[in-house]
C-alpha cells in the first residue's frame, strides 16, 4: 500500500509548523519579558500584565505551546517515516490545539476585551492598538481552529489509519 499524499502533506506542516511555533514562542516569551520592564508606561500592557488570569495564563500556556511544538515536529518526522505512534501524537496533539484555541479565546474575552475596551476610551494610537490587538486575537483564535480540526479529519480517514496498519512491516512509498 502506497503511503497517502495527505499523511506526507501533514508530516511536512508538522515540520513546519512547529519550527514555527517554537520560533513564535521564543518571540513571545522576550515581548513578555520586554512588556513586564516598560509596561508601567503602556496602560493595556500594563493592565493585562497585571490580572491574575493572564498571569496565569501565560505562565502555563507558554511552556505547555514549547512541548506542544516540540511534539508537532517529532509527529510531522514519524509520519513521514509511516511510524504508528506518530499517527496517535498527532492526534493528541490536534485534541491539546483544539482545548488551548478555545481557552485562548476565552482568554481574549475575559481579559483581553475589558483592557481593550479600557485603552479604547483613551483617544490615539492606544486606542487603535487595543481595538487592533483584541481583533488579532480572535481572528488568530479562530484561525487556529483550522489545522487541528483538519488534522483530526485526516488522520482518522479509513485509508490513513490503514495504511499505518500496513506500514507495520512494509517499507511505504510515497504517492
Amino acid at each position: 500500500m502506497k503511503r497517502p499524499t495527505s499523511v506526507t502533506v501533514f508530516g511536512v506542516l508538522n515540520i513546519v509548523f512547529g519550527v514555527f511555533g517554537l520560533l513564535s514562542l521564543l518571540f513571545a516569551a522576550a515581548f513578555l519579558a520586554a512588556a513586564k520592564a516598560t509596561g508601567a508606561h503602556r496602560p493595556l500592557v500594563f493592565e493585562t500584565l497585571h490580572s491574575h488570569v493572564y498571569r496565569v495564563w501565560t505562565t502555563v500556556s507558554l511552556p505547555l505551546g514549547f512541548v506542544a511544538a516540540g511534539v508537532l515536529v517529532v509527529a510531522g518526522v514519524g509520519l513521514l517515516v509511516m511510524k504508528r505512534w506518530a499517527r496517535v501524537m498527532t492526534i493528541v496533539y490536534a485534541i491539546y490545539a483544539l482545548v488551548q484555541a478555545l481557552a485562548g479565546i476565552a482568554i481574549t474575552f475575559t481579559v483581553l476585551l475589558p483592557a481593550a475596551v479600557e485603552a479604547s476610551s483613551r483617544r490615539g494610537p492606544e486606542a487603535i492598538a487595543a481595538i487592533a490587538g483584541f481583533v488579532g486575537a480572535i481572528v488568530g483564535g479562530v484561525l487556529g481552529l483550522a489545522y487541528p480540526i483538519l488534522l483530526l479529519i485526516f488522520m482518522t480517514r479509513p485509508r490513513v489509519v490503514e495504511a499505518f496498519r500496513a506500514s507495520e512491516g512494509t517499507p511505504l512509498s510515497s504517492s
